[in-house]
């Protein structure tokens, strides 16, 4: 009986333990508005750095494959177009005997090659 005096539930969400009077749906409320507005801004930069990409033509894909043999190298994998950055031809094996990712811009020039360590 004397748990059943200091504990009871009333039907507006207020629980009384000892005599302390906690508002239980408004304290979920307040967390889960918490949460959301926590968590949108993580949201929203994922958003805005997403890649927009696509596989390159086989038109473009011709000409890079050409690029890269007067650059003495291979490719070994595929080839994306990433708006605002150009192509990326990953897996480029060169006579040196290592693999690179490398960078091209839409007129077909390189503009970076990152050895690739994975």
């Amino acid at each position: 009986m004397a748990v059943a005096s200091y504990l009871k539930v009333f039907h507006s969400y207020s629980i009384f333990i000892g005599f302390q009077r906690i508002k239980v749906m408004q304290n979920i409320s307040r967390f889960t508005v918490g949460l959301v507005l926590i968590s949108v801004p993580f949201l929203l930069v994922k958003a805005a750095y997403a890649d927009t990409d696509r596989d390159a033509t086989p038109e473009e894909n011709t000409k890079i494959v050409e690029v890269l043999k007067q650059n003495n190298c291979t490719l070994t994998d595929d080839i994306d177009y990433i708006e605002g950055i150009g192509f990326k031809a990953e897996d480029v094996q060169c006579d040196d005997g290592k693999v690179y990712d490398v960078f091209l811009d839409d007129n077909f020039n390189i503009t970076s090659r990152r050895e690739d360590l994975d």
